[in-house]
């Protein structure tokens, strides 16, 4: 009897688990060290099982960097909306800022230092930075 398909909450378990195993890889070992391999190594899972999940590791990349802007704007609109005046909110977003980058050294360095690569996912955002 053929397995049934998983539930779209253990998907998005599973796409998760292998988002928090690559941030660890990239922080210990760095970006151009990352592979399918070594995420699935330490999932305990075949590393053709991650691409039922993600495309490419320039992917998995994007989207632990997607998750950790997600956090820093929440953390920032939190800080934002608990003030009234420009000033107190200036500095509540400041301080927000340096205690997600020491609560969350992981992504701030991959968000804020390491370069993002190519990829076709990326490639079009690069060409249209000019309109900002």
């Amino acid at each position: 009897m053929p397995k049934a398909p998983r539930t779209k909450i253990e998907v998005d378990s599973i796409k998760e688990k292998i988002l928090d195993e690559a941030l660890q890889l990239i922080i210990e070992e760095g970006f151009n060290k990352l592979s399918m391999r070594k995420i699935a190594s330490r999932l305990g899972i075949t590393a053709a099982n991650i691409y039922n999940y993600y495309t490419s590791k320039d992917e998995i990349n994007l989207m632990i960097r997607v998750r950790g802007f997600e956090t820093l704007y929440s953390m920032l609109t939190k800080e934002y909306q608990a003030n009234l005046t420009l000033d107190d909110r200036i500095n509540a977003m400041v301080r927000a800022y340096v205690k997600f980058g020491i609560s969350y050294p992981g992504y701030y360095d991959i968000m804020f230092n390491l370069h993002t690569p190519n990829s076709p996912i990326t490639s079009g955002l690069n060409s249209n930075l000019w309109l900002l």
